[in-house]
């Protein structure tokens, strides 16, 4: 059995600003990586992008889901 101990970056930010339109964007990351390979584009595994609106707790919920079978 291997274990890999995982990082969760949920991050806010606004993409299209005139739109005043927010991105909600959450991010996986190997937590035994260190911060400088950590910081490269190959090692970011975005999960999910969704529109600032919507519901947090649905959007965790059904990554829940997901992450859950990798366990």
């Amino acid at each position: 059995v291997t274990s890999i101990p995982l990082y969760f970056y949920i991050d806010a930010f606004r993409l299209y600003h005139n739109m005043y339109r927010a991105l909600i964007g959450v991010y996986l990351f190997i937590a035994v990586l260190l911060n400088k390979e950590r910081g490269r584009r190959a090692n970011i595994i975005p999960l999910t992008l969704g529109l600032y609106s919507y519901n947090l707790t649905e959007v965790i919920d059904a990554i829940g889901t997901i992450v859950s079978t990798l366990d």
